[in-house]
Formats: structure tokens, C-alpha cells, sequence
């Protein structure tokens, strides 16, 4: 939930042009102006929602309603996609159920649409990488010879500061006597 400051003009506006977007689509009820109950409806969802949620949630909606694969037909007027609750439970909106973090498009789908769609999914496992080629006799000697090398290479010693400190003296000791 957002906190509450009062909509602008163009906020109502966005959320008005976002609902208008799917005119002439399916049975999709489009206005042609913006009524008085209707910026009303607007400006009170947006007492608790931002734009972007409302215009995705009009979306989510747009999606159920047109397409040939869902099975949701009732198509309301933006007034009422905004107001109308549900029969169960009069404080929730019907439109919540649109929201991003609760629409699950499954629960709009047809049967056939379900089934097609995991049909699609099964087909997609399928489809199975080529076989990895084994190397050869002359490539398997070659990599045992670079794994050879790898294996015996002369690790580099990790000193603690004493016995970098012991060295260094060594080293001068050396140098001192070379000196004399």
C-alpha cells in the first residue's frame, strides 16, 4: 500500500487512457469520457494503489477477458472493475484479484488451454542434447599429459611474515659476508 496524498489530473488521466487502450478489443467495455463516478472510483483506489499497480492490474484483466485460451467473460466498465466486491466477502475488491502479486493466470485458463500448454512443456523435455563424442586414443593421451603436468608442477609455498622476516635476514647475512 502506497500513503495516501491526492491524485493528480494526470495520474487519474493515465489510469483513464490505461483502461481506454483496449477499446474496439473483444467485448471490452471503452468510455468515452471520464464521469464524475468514475474519477471517483479512480481517485479512491488510488488512496491505496499506485498507477503502475492499477494500469498492471487493468491489464491483467485485459489479458482474462480477450483471450481466446481464458475463460473469464464478464466484462465491466472501468467504474466497475474499480468498485464491484466480491459476493463472499464485501471488503474485497474484485480487482485485487487482477493485482500483480495475486493474479495467477491458471486460474483463468480453459482446460484445452491448460493441457496444450503442458503438452508444449513435455515436447520441450524432449528434445535431447546431441551425445558428447568420447576423444579419441591420440586426444585421451594428450589430456593425460597436460593433467600429468598440471599434477606435478612445483606448488608455490605460502610463508608466514616470521618466515618471510627469517629469510630476508638470511638473505642480508649473506650479502653482508659477500660484502667483508
Amino acid at each position: 500500500m502506497k500513503k495516501f496524498k491526492p491524485p493528480t489530473p494526470e495520474e487519474i488521466q493515465t489510469v483513464f487512457s490505461s483502461w481506454n487502450r483496449y477499446k474496439g478489443q473483444g467485448n471490452w467495455k471503452s468510455h468515452r469520457e471520464l464521469t464524475y463516478e468514475t474519477e471517483t472510483a479512480i481517485k479512491d483506489v488510488l488512496k491505496h494503489y499506485t498507477v503502475e499497480q492499477i494500469c498492471k492490474a487493468i491489464d491483467n484483466y485485459a489479458l482474462v477477458l480477450l483471450s481466446k485460451n481464458c475463460i473469464w467473460s464478464y466484462a465491466w466498465t472501468l467504474y466497475q472493475f474499480l468498485i464491484r466486491s466480491r459476493p463472499d466477502n464485501r471488503q474485497e475488491k474484485q480487482f485485487w484479484r487482477f493485482l500483480e502479486n495475486n493474479f495467477i493466470i491458471d486460474d483463468y485458463m480453459t482446460i484445452e488451454a491448460i493441457k496444450a500448454r503442458a503438452a508444449k512443456r513435455q515436447e520441450s523435455y524432449k528434445k535431447i542434447e546431441p551425445p558428447v563424442v568420447p576423444p579419441t586414443p591420440e586426444e585421451k593421451a594428450e589430456l593425460r599429459k597436460q593433467f600429468d603436468e598440471l599434477m606435478h608442477r612445483k606448488k608455490p609455498e605460502i610463508l608466514s611474515p616470521e618466515e618471510i622476516d627469517h629469510r630476508k635476514k638470511e638473505q642480508i647475512g649473506k650479502l653482508a659476508l659477500k660484502l667483508v
